[in-house]
Order: C-alpha cells, then structure tokens, then sequence
C-alpha cells in the first residue's frame, strides 16, 4: 500500500527552532511509518547541518526578503515541484513559504493544505504599512487553507483578528534533541559529492573549536565567583536582544559580579557589540556566535533572560528550564500563555525593568530556588512525545475536513 505523502516547505533552514524541529519531524519513525515525507527549501548561509537520510530539494529563488521576481520565479519553482512530487498533504512552514506555497498548492489541486506559521507577524517584526499588507495576504490566503496550526491560543485568536476563518490546530513546541541530530553524517546538500562532505568537516572542526573557547571563557568567569546571566537567540531585531544589552549597565550598577553572555549571530550582532563595549567593560560580556550545542551554554547560566518583542512559543525557555535555570522573559506572544507561573514575566523593550528582575533575582537565593523548580516542572509539562502524537493527529484530522 502507498504511503501518503507530505511535502513541506520551509524559505531557509537557518539556525534556529523551526528548521531544527522541522528535521526532527521528518526524520521521526512514528511519521515515517504512516507518511513519505519530503522537505523543499531555499538557500542561506547559516544553514544547520542537515542529515544525510533527509530527503531535500532546493528552491533555489526561495528567499525570506520581499522580491517581486524572485518571488515569482520561486512561485514557478514551486509549481514545478508541486506537480512533481504530488504530494497527498502540502505542509507549508514559516510566512514566506506558506504564502507562496498555498497558492501553488492550489495551482496545482493538492488535496489537502497545511500552514504552520510558527508564530504571527502581526507585531514586533515589520513598520505598520507591511504588517497592514501583511495581514491582508494572510486573510486571502486563508481562503485557501485547510488547516492553519498555531502554539497557543494567543496565536488562534491573533489570526481570528484579521478574519481568518481556517480550521485551526494547536500543536505545542518541544525542546529538540540537539545531540541526536547533531552526531548524524552531515554535509552541505547545496555542494554535490566529497566536496561537500569535506566542506561540512572542516566548518564542523571549526565550531567545536571555537565552542570550547567559548565554555572555558565562561567557566572562568564563573569559577571567580561570577554569575553569569544570559540569551540565546538570533540576533535579529525580534529578539529584542538590545534591550538585554542595555539593561547590562543597570545591572552592573547592583551586582558587580556578574557576567553576561550573548549566544547566536544575526544582522545586528555589530550594533549589538557596540553597544555593550560602550556600556560596560569588555570583559563583563561575551557574544559567542552560533553554538551548534546548545546545551553547553544553558549549562553555565545563572539566570536565562527571553528579551523578545514577539514569540509565538519560546522554545529557549523550554530548554533553560531542562537544567532548572532561572527564567525571565517577556510578557509577549505566547509566553505568558505556556509560561506564564513558571518564568518572571517582564515587559518588553524596557531594560530597566530586564535589569531590575535580573538583580531581584541575583539577589534572592530563595526566588533563584523557586524559579528553578518552575523552570523544571515547565519542561517536564512538554515532550517530543507528545509534539509527534499532535503532528499524527493533524494529519489524521485533516483528511476528515470536508472540502
């Protein structure tokens, strides 16, 4: 018997949650038993290692940025694969690939259409006229939607604002097993052949060293009796992670010893820098670059601080909380939803309010144990387990929707 078969589309495969959940929803056997699965995606320099078992094509004009002919020509390249492929479910991933996904999908009579989009762009993300723009597309192309799956009922309600009138679908975020996919055989699917194998190699020889300078900086700061507050984001302006580096003089002022350290890379980790060496010593702070293993960084911390200005989730706080690290974060998105009890709420783009929770914190050993233990039981309410069962469920409830 044939299985059916699920095309997903996602624009990049960068550093982050998504495109790591993304993986590990297409390598999971519980789905391989039921489902062929197949992932299309666009270039970018910071792609995480993909598993050679992955079964990836290339849409090669298929870019997060607004680009009337490129958009177009990824429409056609959509199309083209579409119709190849012919897949039983379209799952469209991310907002870029489930605009011009869905509307290939419909092109081309997919039976069924799906649209994760792993969080709304109603806010925090783009100026008043494009989210404007924004939000009509995504009214119109609800039309077109079968299923549109959300984190929390923030996110529901979000999109119901604007009237869209899909099925909706809550699926909640996990924390991913980094290490699993990260031991597989890797290598840069855009290059064919040992030359990509060696060039995977020698970019994977390069991390690790700069990991393990990276983690003996930090235990040294903290074996001198430093506390040591910290992120771990990209760094786009979303993450509001300027605001972490603003509160650090705040902080400083009442905590002397303590040290702070900025994991990921992004388009502001200049302007970030800057602003910390103009606001503290340079040796009060360190921004790492992109830390394959994560888990190596949670491991040091003291204090994990979620600065953003929109999360739909907030899949870091999940993975503080596995080592019981005390966790503040914004009060956006859908935080204070999942989170909400378990982390120290705290209002976006203010770093004297970031700054003055990090120092009650530091302050307090009893509250530093209390959030601890919330941060625990947080992690322990959410499992890989349960993620898979509700994406089976999905696909299983989206063949019962009558057209």
């Amino acid at each position: 018997m044939r299985k059916k078969k699920i095309l997903r589309v996602i624009t990049r495969l960068e550093r982050g949650g998504v495109p790591y959940e993304l993986l590990y929803i297409s390598k999971n056997q519980q789905i391989n038993k039921i489902y062929d699965q197949v992932i299309a995606t666009g270039y970018t320099k910071d792609e995480i290692p993909i598993p050679q078992d992955v079964r990836l094509i290339r849409i090669k004009n298929l870019v997060r940025e607004i680009s009337l002919l490129r958009d177009i020509l990824s429409l056609l390249e959509l199309i083209v694969v579409i119709n190849k492929q012919k897949p039983d479910i379209l799952h469209l991933h991310t907002s870029k690939a489930g605009l011009l996904g869905r509307i290939a999908g419909k092109l081309c009579k997919v039976p069924h259409i799906i649209y994760s989009p792993h969080g709304h762009v109603f806010y925090g993300y783009f100026s008043k006229p494009k989210v404007l723009l924004i939000s009509l597309l995504e009214y119109l192309a609800s039309f077109i939607t079968d299923v549109i799956v959300v984190r929390t009922q923030e996110e529901k309600e979000a999109f119901e604002s604007i009237g869209c009138k899909s099925h909706f679908f809550e699926i909640p975020k996990a924390p991913i097993n980094y290490k699993a996919l990260l031991t597989e055989k890797t290598y840069d699917q855009s290059i064919e052949g040992e030359q990509g194998r060696n060039k995977e190699n020698e970019h994977q020889g390069r991390n690790k060293e700069n990991e393990y300078k990276v983690i003996a900086t930090i235990l040294a700061k903290k074996n001198k009796g430093n506390f040591i507050v910290g992120t771990i984001a990209r760094l786009e302006p979303v993450k509001g992670i300027e605001y972490f580096v603003k509160a650090f003089p705040f902080i400083k002022d009442k905590v002397k010893n303590v040290f702070f350290v900025v994991a990921g890379d992004g388009s502001q980790r200049a302007y970030l820098q800057k602003i910390g060496e103009e606001s503290v010593s340079s040796d009060s702070f360190i921004f790492t670059g992109w830390i394959e293993n994560p888990e190596e960084i949670y491991k040091t911390l003291d204090v994990f601080v979620v600065p953003s200005l929109n999360e739909a989730w907030g899949i870091t706080i999940l993975e503080a909380g596995k080592f019981g690290i005390p966790i503040i974060a914004s009060s956006v998105g859908g935080i204070p939803f999942f989170a909400g009890g378990y982390v120290k709420l705290i209002p976006p783009k203010n770093p004297q309010a970031l700054a003055q929770a990090v120092v009650e914190v530091l302050s307090s050993p009893k509250l530093r144990k209390i959030l601890s233990m919330r941060a625990k039981e947080l992690y322990e309410k959410y499992s890989e387990e349960t993620m898979i069962r509700r994406y089976i469920e999905l696909y299983d409830f989206i063949s019962k929707i009558k057209k």
